[in-house]
């Protein structure tokens, strides 16, 4: 009987009738249950609802599968399968300062469609995810975007000439110092076509076109995602040496999830020190609140490039910091050269 009750789908599958099925055989179906919305179609005052056909008939070519040789009619055919998008190309990510180079190979386009054997590379896409601050070990699926995509015929804005990674380039400056952003390149392809015979003409002769039976396909950004982080060329001097964000403001987007060396998942950044240095920091009254050890040989936290130090807003006595205006005395241990500078805390 009926039901008015929602989302309660009823199916019966039948098969046969067989005439004669000897013990011990086997018989083996094939089943496909396949969703999809009605079309409404009006015309007058008649309404009519018919099935769209769109997941039927892609279910139906996922069944015959594709033919090893398209070109013959009587080619074998691979059955239960479906194209899918060229796989991603290696890729090599440099972050430097307020910028970050993408640059990636051409695999994906000499690469062939495992089951159709086509080349059907179409184009790539450049992916970039921001405003991770390490809630898991990678971004979310939301936080990707899209930054750049190039079609196969503006390749040549992008191609260095060379071979192998780094023959495409794509340079984003869309980026700040200190913060973390990871990138990803993918690849598409043009979609799957079938060639369809048309017959005509005097004397009559058949001639062909392609008609796309599959939309393009598109790679994901999580299957080669490389993180960085930009940040400023070390210095030859310590006039350059910075204190990064200056000032400081609690609960912004340079906080981040907490860590054993971040309890609070607060810090500050030291940029442009020397090989080696020792950075004491004072209270404006002149109280010593820590003495951090710079040495980029023997660097604790591999989040951070070379040249860069970072403070966790701990003190010696392991207390929190207030709010206030900070001295800074950077000492390099190469050469004695030193500096003073200031920075500010708001919680």
């Amino acid at each position: 009987p009926g039901t008015s009750r929602a989302n309660d789908y009823r199916f019966l599958v039948s098969a046969g009738p067989f005439q004669l099925i000897p013990p011990g055989s086997t018989l083996t179906f094939q089943v496909a249950f396949v969703c999809g919305e009605m079309i409404e179609t009006t015309v007058g005052d008649i309404t009519r609802r018919d099935p769209d056909m769109t997941n039927p008939k892609a279910a139906q070519r996922v069944f015959f599968g594709f033919a090893l040789d398209p070109d013959d009619p009587n080619s074998p055919r691979v059955p239960w399968a479906t194209s899918s998008p060229p796989p991603p190309p290696e890729i090599l990510v440099t972050p430097g300062d307020d910028h970050v180079v993408v640059e990636w190979n051409d695999g994906p386009e000499l690469t062939p469609d495992p089951l159709t054997g086509q080349l059907d590379f179409a184009g790539y896409q450049v992916w970039k995810a921001e405003g991770w601050r390490r809630e898991s070990t990678v971004p979310a699926d939301d936080m990707w975007r899209l930054v750049a995509d190039f079609d196969s015929t503006e390749l040549s804005d992008v191609d260095t000439g060379q071979s192998g990674v780094g023959k495409y380039r794509y340079v984003d400056t869309r980026v700040q110092n200190g913060f973390w952003y990871w990138y990803a390149v993918s690849a598409y392809d043009r979609g799957t076509y079938e060639r369809i015979p048309v017959i005509g003409g005097v004397p009559p002769e058949t001639t062909y076109v392609f008609q796309r039976i599959e939309q393009p396909k598109f790679g994901k950004p999580t299957q080669n995602m490389v993180q960085v982080m930009p940040s400023p060329t070390p210095a030859q001097t310590l006039d350059d040496v910075i204190v990064v964000p200056n000032p400081y403001k609690g609960s912004a987007a340079w906080d981040l999830a907490e860590t054993n060396f971040e309890p609070t998942g607060r810090r500050i950044k030291f940029y442009n020190l020397p090989v080696r240095a020792t950075i004491r920091i004072f209270t404006l009254a002149g109280d010593h609140v820590i003495t951090l050890d710079h040495d980029d040989d023997r660097r604790l936290d591999s989040d951070l490039p070379v040249g860069a130090t970072a403070w966790n807003l701990i003190s010696k006595n392991n207390q929190d910091t207030v709010s206030g205006i900070y001295l800074y005395h950077v000492t390099s241990d190469i050469d004695g050269s030193e500096k003073v500078g200031k920075f500010v805390i708001i919680r």
